[in-house]
């Protein structure tokens, strides 16, 4: 069953991205862009991360 949260650790962030074939970063590199998401949403199946959201937002100009 899915499941979703708005948390995720830097080692499961770059799980997911070795998934999808984006390169690994530097766990605290992952942290501290996890750290300043604007809003984030990861989806669980079970104890498995299987997918992520990330909305970033300079909090400046609205169209």
């Amino acid at each position: 069953m899915i499941s979703y949260l708005s948390k995720i650790s830097g080692k499961e962030y770059n799980k997911l991205r070795k998934a999808v074939g984006f390169i690994e970063l530097d766990e605290q590199q992952a942290e501290r862009g996890i750290k300043h998401t604007t809003y984030i949403v990861v989806a669980n199946d079970g104890e498995k991360v299987v997918g992520m959201a990330r909305v970033l937002f300079d909090f400046g100009y609205v169209a």
